[in-house]
């Protein structure tokens, strides 16, 4: 917020260093009537009309189960950091002042529904686990528990038929195009879940993998961590911590086939304010004195 560059002293350091690329991160854009308002990524996401399309007819509008929004901005603004620091030109030259506000940016995740709004004239609503533009595309049940499966076009629709036993399917002129199975989800819905529900969702997942046919179990976080794949890719790093050995998720990342490893700990509070506020420009009287009066 404009207000924190004057409380914490840094309109005068940025300044005076016009080469130094800076990124400003909000609850909305500057120049609209929401940007002085507080950012906090629930209330982006319900202003947005993430929230408006997630949760179920019957229960109403659900947030994401994580801080999407805070996620979505951060990438954002660290792409807006590397875009200024291309941007910007020799000695002398002032660098690009950079923002991203989160209410922006939750709005740039509704991709697809957003289209069926702007293109197609259609107000989405909730729609628990179906996909608006595919069906079959979400959460079948099984013996045992839900297994997800999509059938994106219609090779694939044809392979789910034949794996599962409902060749007769590919014959029902109700399915035979991705339109027509997207209004007819129900019938559709009905004719799997009758047949999925004879065998656990390991031995349909086989029997889909096997097929070419795209399906994914629903994982709880502790099974995602002992996933095989996840395990195979060294997805989780380790890191010395002053609380003791730390294991974080690592970058998804991979360079020549190498991923990016988690090379130093979250920092405790204020650890790297100093050193920070040193390679600004700041004296350590000037910071004696900021954290003497709480700037700090």
């Amino acid at each position: 917020m404009p207000r924190h560059l004057t409380s914490l002293g840094l309109e005068a350091v940025r300044e005076a260093t016009p080469g130094t690329v800076w990124v400003s991160v909000r609850g909305a854009g500057g120049d609209g009537p929401a940007g002085a308002l507080p950012g906090y990524d629930a209330m982006a996401q319900a202003r947005a009309g993430l929230m408006g399309i997630t949760g179920h007819p019957e229960t109403g509008p659900v947030k994401v189960g994580v801080a999407i929004t805070d996620v979505v901005t951060g990438l954002y603004a660290a792409v807006a950091a590397l875009a200024g620091l291309l941007r910007r030109g020799g000695e002398g030259h002032r660098a690009p002042r950079l923002e991203v506000g989160l209410l922006e940016a939750a709005v740039s995740t509704l991709v697809n529904q957003a289209a069926n709004h702007l293109v197609g004239g259609i107000v989405p609503g909730p729609a628990g686990n179906e996909h608006p533009n595919i069906a079959p595309y979400g959460p079948v049940r099984c013996a045992d528990r839900d297994l997800v499966v999509g059938a994106g076009n219609d090779r694939q629709f044809a392979a789910l038929c034949r794996a599962v036993g409902l060749a007769r399917l590919c014959d029902d002129g109700r399915f035979a195009s991705n339109a027509g199975r997207v209004e007819h989800r129900d019938a559709l819905a009905a004719e799997l879940a009758a047949v999925f529900t004879e065998r656990t969702a390991d031995a349909w997942r086989t029997v889909l993998e096997d097929a070419g046919v795209p399906c994914a179990p629903v994982n709880a976080v502790d099974e995602v961590f002992a996933d095989p794949h996840v395990r195979a890719v060294d997805l989780v790093s380790t890191v010395e911590h002053p609380l003791g050995t730390l294991p974080l998720v690592g970058s998804p990342l991979r360079v020549d086939s190498r991923r990016l490893q988690v090379r130093r700990p979250p920092p405790t509070l204020g650890q790297h304010t100093g050193e920070i506020l040193r390679t600004l420009g700041f004296d350590d009287t000037r910071i004696a004195a900021m954290r003497a009066r709480g700037a700090c």
